[in-house]
């Protein structure tokens, strides 16, 4: 594509600007076709991103840098970050064990503590128990002394070989439930990762609060929404979801199904690179089009600083 191309008649090199104006097919317009205003800097907004990652992962740019850079291009007010190098695929990933893999993201947290919480990564059928309490137990020191490093516990039931609703991993989830700390699983089309089989795992665990990530990876999301909307009519599990690749659309419905409390803003960062948000450009102006002020709020903000007691 060349720099003379435009997108609705506007040269692409007002791409570079920290405020653009562009049409998206259907979302991008307004009643009338006329063009809408959006941000490319979400400064204003104090977006939580509760879906981010460091290590390294073959074939895509998971690197520290281009995390940092891509927060502070963006202006994403905190991350959510865990070790992907605690993921065992051979080839793949680094296959650190716990301690390894925690280590380098309690270190970044410390040295970022404006931008970065860390997610706790588990691998529940090794049993390490005494590793998880010794991070969690770990605090930022400083002026934010007070303050965790860990404010979650992340659970790949794909990339670590069990299904979340397997025995060892209540032991996991019942400390989180005696820190006080929301538990995340990556949620898939696998029978290990699928929404029923972490519905089967909150369930055992009501108290504690569960992020589905993804909201069924490589799904039509359906099945994870209705796990949620069950657990909130049976009262028997404390189910959440999560944005990250997920259409506009499937989320616009998840919000009308479980209500904009139960859904929080994650993106798998960086999964996408050095533009890895401009890949949600188009759901935050779907997000800002179709909700309330006070929704939008809860789904990038208010729903992670509540939930993760940041």
């Amino acid at each position: 594509m060349k720099l003379s191309d435009s997108i609705c008649g506007f040269p692409l090199l007002l791409l570079a600007m920290t405020t653009f104006f562009v049409c998206l097919p259907g979302e991008g317009e307004n009643e009338d076709n006329t063009v809408v205003e959006f941000d490319r800097n979400w400064t204003r907004y104090q977006i939580i991103d509760i879906h981010a990652h460091i290590g390294q992962f073959a074939g895509f740019d998971l690197s520290e840098a281009t995390l940092l850079e891509n927060l502070r291009t963006r202006g994403i007010a905190r991350a959510l970050v865990s070790n992907i190098d605690c993921a065992a695929l051979p080839g793949v990933t680094r296959n650190l064990d716990e301690f390894e893999a925690n280590k380098r993201t309690m270190q970044l947290v410390k040295a970022h503590p404006d931008l970065l919480r860390g997610l706790l990564w588990v691998r529940p059928t090794e049993g390490k128990i005494h590793v998880a309490k010794r991070f969690l137990e770990l605090k930022l020191g400083g002026k934010g002394k007070s303050q965790p490093i860990f404010v979650g516990m992340k659970f790949h039931p794909e990339m670590n070989n069990f299904t979340a609703d397997d025995t060892s991993v209540d032991p996991f989830l019942a400390l989180c439930d005696e820190q006080h700390i929301p538990a995340v699983f990556h949620c898939g089309d696998g029978k290990r990762s699928a929404p029923q089989a972490i519905y089967r795992a909150a369930r055992k665990h009501p108290h504690v609060p569960v992020v589905l990530y993804h909201m069924g990876f490589n799904t039509d999301h359906r099945e994870a929404i209705e796990c949620v909307e069950s657990s909130i009519k049976n009262g028997d599990a404390n189910l959440f979801l999560e944005t990250s690749q997920c259409d506009a659309d499937s989320v616009l419905q998840a919000i009308r199904s479980v209500g904009s409390s139960r859904v929080l803003f994650g993106t798998d960062a960086s999964y996408f690179g050095k533009e890895h948000y401009a890949r949600y450009d188009e759901l935050i102006q779907a997000l800002k089009k179709n909700l309330s002020e006070a929704d939008f709020k809860n789904i990038v903000h208010d729903n992670a600083l509540k939930l993760f007691a940041i």
